[in-house]
């Protein structure tokens, strides 16, 4: 293999990368900012998240599904790395809600549960609604303004499932 030819299988690798992971500015939501001052001061019987990421599914999508929960169990590992992360609860949602949710939660990280004085790796459950506002701005839902509602995703607590 020459060098024209690794550079052209990074370039598509990255290409379709993008396609998987959509391309998101690194400001926190209000959402996330939210979540996160939620866990402040808190104690470390459970992981502290310390970046979270807002999955990125669409308004179209949320108008469609919403209201919808998604719940999730992972591991927050010693490190604070999401490991073996699973769909518990689809919520009746496809994988237009389940693949941004997945790779978002994937991307988080955490102060991990300590036990005994040491860092340990926490089973835990999350839970995420997808809601959609009746009104707006522009005041209540209707067909002029149908398209202009506001789409809230909101994260829940986490739930200590086991830790090691």
């Amino acid at each position: 293999m020459n060098t024209r030819t690794i550079i052209t299988i990074a370039a598509l690798g990255l290409c379709a990368g993008a396609a998987v992971f959509p391309a998101r500015s690194f400001a926190v939501t209000s959402a996330e900012k939210v979540y996160l001052d939620s866990y402040r001061g808190r104690s470390h019987d459970v992981p502290i998240p310390t970046f979270v990421e807002t999955p990125a599914v669409g308004y179209d999508i949320i108008h469609a599904i919403a209201p919808a929960d998604v719940i999730l169990e992972f591991v927050v590992d010693k490190e604070g790395y999401v490991e073996h992360l699973r769909v518990v609860d689809d919520g009746g949602c496809d994988f237009d809600v389940t693949i941004p949710v997945t790779n978002a939660v994937y991307g988080w990280r955490f102060e991990p549960a300590i036990k005994n004085g040491k860092p340990v790796a926490t089973k835990v459950r999350l839970e995420i609604d997808f809601t959609e506002e009746e009104e707006n701005a522009a005041g209540p839902a209707s067909p002029a303004n149908a398209q202009k509602g506001v789409a809230k995703v909101a994260f829940k607590p986490l739930v200590v499932v086991a830790s090691k």
